[in-house]
């Protein structure tokens, strides 16, 4: 028996990189799969179908079934236009997967409105319509699966992408919040920022001199595999790092702090190395 026989589910991005490993891995352990990817650049300009219907049929090569869609997750009517792609040709949505993601690198004080938020309306804007539309037929079923993908810059931030920093920072923030909303409904909500060569990242400075086959794209789908089964039943409100074959989580803590009960700036600069570290 398939993991996810039976299951439907939905890819955004899933045309290429991460996205397309996805698809392809949930379709061979039984999905029935909506491969949306509206097939834009990297910067979100232009389009092209034949990557989304590629991968759809790849699947169905392979005995799997899968469908198209191209619409952006950018605008609540490109999101419902997923969603009746998935109700009109599997039924319903089990299972969701927010990959999408573009980039329009810019300093803060050189970047236009448009280029925050295109970048903010695809990441963060997206992942939410997609939860909001896709989460409304998880709670009719009584069972659902959501991963969002954010970033290890929404963590430690990246000179040039404060749009894609705080795009996917919000992505963990709304992670975080659909986890608490979706529990009583049997739909659990998890975040993974995985770590990839892909064309996205295959020209960060990081990997330069990087054995590709460390951070092959297809490392990551175990997690994913893992998240969305039954095993991982009780596993909601978590943020994963998948690096390569190194799986770890993400966890906000306090430090133990210095308590008095009124402070002047001079105590509290005396104070700050306690404050900080401690």
């Amino acid at each position: 028996m398939r993991f996810l026989e039976g299951k439907i589910a939905i890819v955004t991005g899933g045309g290429r990189g991460l996205g397309r490993e996805y698809a392809i891995a949930l379709a061979r352990e039984g999905a029935k799969v909506v491969v949306n990817d509206p097939g834009f650049e990297i910067d979100g300009s232009g389009g092209n179908r034949e990557i989304a219907e590629k991968v759809a049929e790849e699947i169905k090569t392979q005995g799997g079934m899968a469908v198209p869609s191209f619409d952006s997750v950018a605008s609540s009517e490109g999101v419902e236009n997923i969603i009746k792609t998935a109700v009109k040709n599997f039924g319903g949505v089990d299972i969701l997967i927010n990959n999408a993601g573009i980039l329009r690198d810019r300093t803060i004080t050189e970047m236009n409105d448009e280029e925050w938020d295109d970048v903010i309306n695809v990441i963060l804007k997206g992942s939410f319509l997609c939860m909001r539309s896709a989460g409304r037929i998880m709670k009719e079923r009584g069972w659902g699966r959501i991963i969002n993908t954010s970033s290890l810059i929404a963590v430690f931030g990246n000179y040039g992408q404060a749009n894609y920093s705080a795009a996917c920072a919000g992505v963990i923030g709304l992670t975080k919040t659909g986890a608490i909303e979706f529990a009583k409904h049997g739909i659990t909500v998890n975040c993974i920022l995985p770590l990839a060569i892909t064309r996205m990242t295959e020209n960060h400075p990081s990997f330069k001199g990087v054995n590709k086959d460390e951070f092959s794209p297809d490392l990551c789908v175990p997690l994913v595999l893992y998240l969305l089964s039954d095993l991982a039943d009780s596993i909601t409100g978590y943020v994963l790092g998948i690096h390569g074959g190194e799986i770890f989580a993400y966890k906000t803590y306090l430090t133990k702090g210095v308590k008095k009960k009124k402070w002047t700036i001079e105590e509290i600069h005396q104070n700050l190395r306690k404050i900080i570290e401690e």
